[in-house]
């Protein structure tokens, strides 16, 4: 059985960088990935709080998703590991 982690909650720049990285490229395909990350940063920084606030809003959604899961992978990974030292506690009992 292999039990994953919770994928980390984006941060509300990932959120704006991911839906603007499209545009830049459509309008500038020969752009490197270090102008566009460049271009990303300052428009970020120009951006106004009222429009950083969609992307705050989805980032803290994502986070609640976030600690919904990571809490089932806990709960996961614990029963997984009281099952093995279960099974080993029974197997070195059985054998003496």
């Amino acid at each position: 059985m292999v039990i994953t982690g919770a994928k980390k909650a984006p941060s509300s720049f990932l959120f704006f960088a991911n839906e603007r990285r499209k545009q830049l490229l459509l309008l500038n395909p020969a752009l490197t990935f270090q102008e566009i990350a460049h271009k990303l940063g300052n428009e970020w920084k120009q951006l106004t709080p009222s429009k950083k606030k969609i992307f705050e809003q989805l980032s803290a959604a994502a986070q609640q998703v976030y600690r919904h899961n990571i809490n089932e992978y806990v709960i996961a990974r614990d029963k997984f590991y009281d099952a093995l030292v279960t099974n080993k506690e029974t197997v070195t009992t059985d054998s003496a």
